[in-house]
Order: structure tokens, then C-alpha cells, then sequence
């Protein structure tokens, strides 16, 4: 125990250290997912979870359990032409040692072949778990916000309806 907090309440120096370390590899997790799907990076995409989480998500709408499961999931949105996740607004809560929750924002953009993009934004709510010192996900639920159909984002973009 760190003398300077013993009796004040505050947590220990090596508790401090303890929450820094998992909140950096909790990011970790966090970063494997988005730039796991983004790339279509089979084995980044399923760094971010444990072999038996629970991936529960709007769209391609599923509830897929286990790698295998999760893994068949992402195959559908690797269909389209280039995807790219934002993710942000993140916080993460601590339970105890080796648990935690969190809970944050996304924003998805998939371009379809005719040029057409699909912009959606989420809720994540997550549950992670470390496990052979390792932290990873355990259960994440994506939640659709909102999405829309943009036909020709470049028209709009250039014309000055949307910058």
C-alpha cells in the first residue's frame, strides 16, 4: 500500500497504475476492433474479443456468440467497397480487477459500389474482461442510432449542401 494514501481514501499508487494499465489495453481492444473491420483484418478483428463474446449489433442485424460466429457476421459488411468507423465518446468504467463496462459512440461509413454511401451512427455498449492477463471484449450490443442513404455524397459535397 502507497503510505501517502493510506487512511485518505485515495486509491493506492499501484491501484492507480493498475486502472491506467487496463484503460490502455481495454483502448487496445477498442483499436483491433475498428481497425479490424476497417482493413478486413481477420486476426485484429477478433484480437478485440474473448473466444467466447457475445457480439450483438443492428446492422447486418445478429446476435453471434464465439469467434466463428462473429467472424461469419463481419463477412457481410466487408462486402462493401471501403468501410470506415469513428468511434469516440468512450468511457469506460472499472468494476474491479479484471472487469469493466463501457459505453460510447460511432459513426460507420460504407461506400456501396455506385459510388453511393451509407453514413450510421450507434451506441456501444460494452462489457470487457481480462483473462490470461489479457483484456479484451466479452460482450459488445451496437445500437443503431440513425443511418442515411447518401446517393452522391461528392455532388453534395462539392455544391456546398454539405461541408
Amino acid at each position: 500500500m502507497n503510505p501517502a494514501s493510506a487512511g485518505s481514501g485515495e486509491p493506492s499508487l499501484e491501484t492507480q497504475v493498475a486502472h491506467l494499465v487496463a484503460r490502455s489495453e481495454i483502448g487496445k481492444a477498442l483499436n483491433d476492433y475498428v481497425l479490424g473491420i476497417d482493413g478486413r483484418d481477420k486476426g485484429r478483428w477478433l484480437a478485440a474479443f474473448h473466444e467466447d463474446a457475445i457480439y450483438e449489433v443492428d446492422f447486418p442485424k445478429a446476435v453471434a456468440k464465439g469467434h466463428e460466429e462473429i467472424l461469419s457476421w463481419v463477412r457481410e459488411p466487408w462486402e462493401f467497397q471501403t468501410i470506415t468507423h469513428i468511434t469516440g465518446n468512450h468511457h469506460v468504467d472499472l468494476i474491479d480487477g479484471d472487469k469493466a463496462t463501457g459505453r460510447g459512440r460511432g459513426v460507420g461509413i460504407f461506400k456501396i459500389e455506385d459510388g453511393s454511401v451509407i453514413l450510421a451512427t450507434a451506441t456501444l455498449d460494452d462489457r470487457y474482461s481480462k483473462r490470461g492477463g489479457i483484456w479484451r471484449i466479452s460482450y459488445r450490443k451496437v445500437t443503431i442510432i440513425s443511418s442515411f442513404l447518401l446517393k452522391d455524397a461528392t455532388a453534395l459535397i462539392l455544391n456546398g449542401v454539405a461541408q
